[in-house]
């Protein structure tokens, strides 16, 4: 996964949208080996990257919004983990309306204390 990134760092640049799905893939690795700090770090970048590309209201930054969201929770930096939950419901209800199955994927995850 990481080099996966570093190729397209080096040909695309670290800001190129293609970067964003490596680094996902690759905090969510960090994360499974609880190492948050690193986790945060790649999701915030990867959230920047979407921020720039796709917009903050677009339902695909939600991903990596819950990811860090859990990673947030693990590092009892609870207020910006709610905070980052309630977001990416209230993005998925707007895309999707508030009975569907990405928000209610959402929803249960901020309301049962985050872990994805």
């Amino acid at each position: 996964m990481q080099e996966c990134l570093l190729i397209t760092e080096r040909y695309k640049g670290i800001e190129h949208p293609s970067a964003a799905a490596h680094l996902v893939n690759l905090a969510a690795s960090y994360s499974r080996s609880k190492n948050f700090v690193e986790a945060e770090r790649l999701l915030r970048m990867c959230l920047k990257i979407l921020s720039k590309t796709v917009g903050t209201s677009d339902q695909s930054i939600t991903v990596p919004m819950l990811h860090l969201a859990v990673a947030l929770y693990h590092l009892k930096k609870d207020e910006e983990a709610e905070s980052l939950a309630l977001e990416a419901v209230r993005i998925r209800e707007d895309a999707f309306g508030k009975e569907s199955l990405p928000v209610g994927e959402c929803d249960v995850l901020s309301n049962l204390q985050m872990p994805l």
